[in-house]
């Protein structure tokens, strides 16, 4: 692994962690490896570092690098959004709710007319 470079203007208290960083792509490899919480400090932590480079020398690059950064955070974040948003579709969304009821009853509906014209 090469060593980070890193800026002036990179604050004290960002540092170069190699396993966040490494979490961070398996988490978005992953869906649902990873935590609504975890997911959204992790996005947070690669937003950090803004246009520092870590692994890439030419200024190219580097820039590459960093807008490719970005865009992981900003998946993160979109898992993110979907899991919450599943979440609410399985546990609280009306209309996923009535469309289920709805269907329970048209199966036991099925069912009893499927026994009242069963050959006994």
């Amino acid at each position: 692994m090469r060593t980070p470079r890193t800026t002036k203007e990179q604050s004290s208290s960002l540092f170069f962690n190699p396993k966040r960083f490494e979490r961070a792509v398996d988490c978005a490899n992953e869906y649902g490896m990873c935590d609504v919480n975890e997911l959204g400090k992790l996005a947070d932590e690669l937003d950090k570092f803004q246009e520092n480079c870590f692994f890439e020398k030419d200024p190219n690059s580097c820039k590459k690098e960093a807008g490719d950064r970005i865009d992981l955070a900003e998946l993160l974040r979109l898992q993110s959004e979907l899991q919450l948003r599943t979440d609410y579709l399985k546990n609280a969304n009306l209309f996923a709710s009535d469309v289920k009821i709805e269907q329970e009853k048209q199966e036991r509906d099925n069912l009893m007319t499927n026994l009242r014209d069963a050959d006994w």
